[in-house]
């Protein structure tokens, strides 16, 4: 209930996590599965499955490839570690808390000697930017070449990963990427 909870504090009541579909997560596949906790209140969840490579590299959206976020699409003999999502409590930004939980879930895929991690991000400041860049190509590529910044792709080049492609209506919701 609490990875509920605070799901539905960082995204909204209407698009958060039910119990259910997090009781999915934990029951398919347990080992993918990481909180971050702060005292005794969870203040961060990473959820992952496993998929294999022509399922996590080709098109899709996210509603498909994580079973209507109940993670039913999981396959134990997968060769990489898909990221559902990973979520911090705003409160906690900037403390590391998302970082730790990529490093939980790297850990996790050397551990289980999968070829690599595989997930989709956001542009959460491209719609802000679209009188300057018309496309997302083009706000990508300014944001790689450091001539603006993006929280959501910044971070994650900066822990190593590495820009495959662009995923147009992933999360169809989601108007400002």
């Amino acid at each position: 209930p609490e990875i509920s909870q605070l799901s539905k504090k960082v995204y909204s009541e209407e698009i958060g996590y039910s119990e259910e579909q997090v009781l999915g997560h934990i029951t398919i596949f347990p080992q993918g599965q990481f909180v971050a906790e702060y005292g005794s209140k969870i203040v961060g969840y990473c959820a992952s499955i496993r998929l294999p490579k022509e399922r996590a590299l080709g098109k899709h959206r996210w509603k498909e490839i994580t079973g209507q976020g109940y993670a039913s699409t999981h396959d134990p003999k997968g060769q990489y570690l898909y990221g559902v999502d990973v979520f911090v409590d705003p409160s906690l930004r900037k403390k590391h808390v998302g970082a730790r939980l990529y490093s939980a879930r790297k850990r996790l895929c050397k551990k289980l000697r999968l070829k690599g991690i595989i997930f989709a991000g956001r542009m959460p400041l491209f719609k802000k930017k679209l009188p300057l860049f018309k496309t997302p190509e083009e706000y990508l590529q300014a944001v790689l070449d450091k001539k603006i910044r993006d929280p959501v792709i910044n971070f994650q080049v900066r822990h190593g990963f590495e820009i495959i492609q662009i995923l147009k209506g992933y999360l169809p919701h989601d108007e400002a990427s």
